[in-house]
């Protein structure tokens, strides 16, 4: 896919707004999610004339499929996300940027659309892709950890250093 770069000051100096589509595979960073997905994004400049910020408030929304941790079966993840960058320079400026504001540093004039847009889906997606409990084809017996049925058997275990505290009092004990 050809590369498309961006100068995200001029954009937001201007108000201007872009929005497309970005297929997957434009992104270069590994993902479980199948090929295909089309990612459909809006970018709009502007100025916050009490901050003095330039910034880029962009949307992402997308429906990706991959696998479910459980099941390994394909599960559907729902992107819909809004985000907002302020423009900066170097790393003394991003100390000083609101909280409001992710940083976006900005080292040349360009910025290629994809890595903006890629990152901002990274930040969006769960780390742990699972179907919701009553989707999956896994039991909900098989993944639990323990026994659940016995609660307070862990508070009627003994505490495996009780026997080390004994033989601390011992030894205090004696001197």
């Amino acid at each position: 896919m050809p590369s498309h770069a961006i100068n995200p000051e001029q954009l937001a100096q201007a108000g201007l707004e872009i929005q497309g589509d970005l297929p997957l595979s434009a992104f270069t960073f590994d993902h479980a999610f199948e090929s295909g997905a089309i990612i459909h994004y809006t970018l709009k400049g502007g100025f916050d004339e009490h901050q003095n910020v330039l910034f880029l408030c962009g949307t992402i929304r997308a429906n990706l499929q991959g696998p479910c941790q459980r099941c390994m079966k394909s599960c559907d993840v729902k992107v819909d996300n809004t985000f907002l960058l302020g423009i900066v320079h170097d790393e003394v400026s991003m100390k000083q940027l609101p909280s409001e504001y992710e940083p976006l540093l900005i080292k040349n004039k360009e910025v290629e659309l994809a890595s903006i847009i890629g990152e901002e889906l990274i930040l969006c997606t769960p780390i742990v892709m699972t179907h919701a409990l009553n989707e999956c084809s896994v039991q909900q017996e098989a993944w639990q950890y323990g026994d659940t049925s016995t609660k307070g058997a862990l508070a009627d275990r003994e505490h495996p250093f009780a026997k080390l505290a004994g033989l601390k009092q011992k030894k205090t004990g004696a001197n």
